[in-house]
């Protein structure tokens, strides 16, 4: 027998655990899951359109999901993300590396080519 086995435990020291197995410490189930009023409705009359159509939801409901939904759509634009904004400077440079690719294969190419030797022919002829 083991000193744990030989403790005696009266009823006021016993230990319980109160949580779901597999949950890590410091991670808050519930915070994850709340929403505002506005998005909440939203929320439902998004799912009643996927349903059953526009045609379910009233004047009113639907100018609130249009509007809910824009004002979405404005804050995105407005405050991209970290993300987004290492896109767009990458889509800044590889639009760059294209235009400068670019130039450099039309030098080389060979009407590009005879056009120079072109204007230098007629500079020299004309003393330029």
């Amino acid at each position: 027998m083991s000193t744990i086995d030989s403790v005696k435990m009266s009823d006021k020291t016993t230990l319980s655990h109160y949580g779901k197995i597999g949950m890590r410490w410091g991670h808050h189930t519930m915070s994850r899951g709340i929403q505002s009023q506005d998005a909440a409705k939203a929320a439902r009359y998004s799912s009643r359109v996927k349903k059953s159509g526009v045609s379910s939801l009233s004047n009113d409901e639907l100018k609130k999901l249009t509007t809910r939904i824009d004002l979405e759509k404005k804050y995105k634009t407005l405050n991209p993300s970290s993300i987004r904004k290492g896109q767009n400077v990458v889509n800044g440079v590889l639009a760059t590396a294209g235009t400068i690719t670019a130039v450099i294969a039309l030098a080389k190419h060979p009407a590009v080519k005879a056009g120079f030797n072109a204007l230098k022919a007629v500079a020299k002829a004309t003393g330029k």
